[in-house]
Formats: structure tokens, sequence, C-alpha cells
């Protein structure tokens, strides 16, 4: 039986751990490559985004009224739960 020495040990650590690390850099650096030719592919080919377009918050004309008579049947049954919460 040969004797393996401590020296001999870590140099081939050593070099499994090049090897190992050379293998990941490699493989990030063809993902970024790859994930950057998608991302020009998609600005290329895929279609613009249209704008919503836009509308008031709150309606002007008939429903201007229901829009105050529900918010003070809002405001008065928040009223009525603080008050019941607190007794």
């Amino acid at each position: 039986m040969t004797e393996i020495s401590f020296s001999e040990l870590f140099l081939e650590g050593l070099q499994l751990m090049g090897v190992g690390m050379t293998i990941v850099v490699s493989f990030l650096i063809l993902l970024i490559g790859v994930l950057h030719l998608v991302a020009a592919a998609v600005r290329r080919w895929a279609p613009e985004e249209t704008a919503p377009e836009a509308r008031p918050a709150f309606p002007q004309g008939a429903g201007a009224v229901t829009d105050r008579r529900l918010t003070a049947a809002i405001t008065a049954a928040v009223v009525q739960y603080r008050k019941r919460r607190r007794t």
C-alpha cells in the first residue's frame, strides 16, 4: 500500500476546486448570454404595450349624488362600528 501525503491530497483538492469553479463560471457566463439573447428577441418581436385610457376616478353627473349618499352611508357605518367596538 502506498501512503498519500498531505501535499498530494492538497494539490489534488486544489485541482478539483479549479475544475469545478471553471465549470460553474462557464455555465453562468453562458446563462447570462442566453438571457441577453432572449431579452433582445422579446424587445424585437413582442407587441408593444398600450397604455390604458385615462378615466376619472369619480364619475361626474347623475352618479355624483349616488356617490355622496354612498359616502355618507359608509361614514355612518364606520362611526357606528367604532362606537360599538369601544364599549
